[in-house]
């Protein structure tokens, strides 16, 4: 998946969601996040998020009713987490549930090598699969 950005002197600004307009001092400007992408003086450049997840997560934040959190300050159960409540509110339907029950099948993974890390288990040892 990619993801539009804008740079400046080796500095990237993002757009995540409608209207978020992101700018530089000098009035340079991305807005649009995944539904459109609107730019001004500076020509908007795409990569793929993994290619770029240093930068999106020094600025990515997620919202809660109390807080609001950058992704890097995140540890990894509260991702999980939030995971785990995006993949919940999937409707059911017959085309979602596959993509669904494969969401949960790897976020349980997830939490249980996490788990292992946490506590050394032994009798459930990380495996690196290459």
């Amino acid at each position: 998946m990619t993801i539009n950005y804008i740079e400046k002197n080796d500095v990237k600004l993002f757009s995540f969601s409608r209207h978020d307009f992101q700018s530089f001092e000098e009035g340079e400007f991305i807005d649009g996040g995944w539904d459109y992408t609107k730019i001004g003086s500076i020509p908007a450049q795409s990569a793929k998020i993994s290619d770029v997840i240093q930068d999106i997560r020094k600025q990515f934040t997620l919202t809660s009713t109390l807080t609001k959190e950058i992704l890097c300050n995140l540890d990894a159960n509260h991702i999980i987490n939030i995971l785990i409540g995006l993949v919940s509110n999937i409707p059911d339907h017959p085309t979602n549930y596959g993509w669904r029950a494969t969401q949960v099948i790897l976020l349980e993974e997830l939490k249980l090598r996490h788990e292992c890390i946490k506590t050394f288990d032994p009798m459930f040892p990380v495996v690196s699969v290459d």
